[in-house]
């Protein structure tokens, strides 16, 4: 999750996030390369995240997780070491029902 601190802004709009507002905050998903990498990280007003729109397309992203690699090695190991956890096996669903 994203850490907001005093005077930070929307990744959308650029105004300060406030705690009067309704804020939307994202973890890191996104590698520096991806066009959509500096709203990973980030938080932003709900107001405009609702009319953003590219929010159908981030939303997909972020259920798919496009860096986690289920066949990387040491993800492998970690999960037959410790089990998988809630998050990462419904993004292991997520792909088989949507085939990705």
């Amino acid at each position: 999750m994203a850490l907001i601190f005093e005077n930070s802004t929307c990744s959308i709009c650029k105004e300060v996030l406030t705690e009067n507002h309704d804020v939307i905050t994202w973890q890191t998903f996104l590698s520096k390369e991806h066009k959509f990498w500096k709203y990973s990280d980030s938080g932003m007003h709900k107001s405009c995240f609702e009319k953003w729109k590219y929010k159908e397309e981030f939303e997909e992203l972020y259920k798919y997780q496009p860096y986690i690699d289920f066949d990387d090695p040491t993800l492998k190991r970690m999960i037959k070491e410790h089990g998988m956890p809630n998050w990462l096996q419904e993004i292991k669903n997520y792909r088989a029902k949507n085939r990705i």
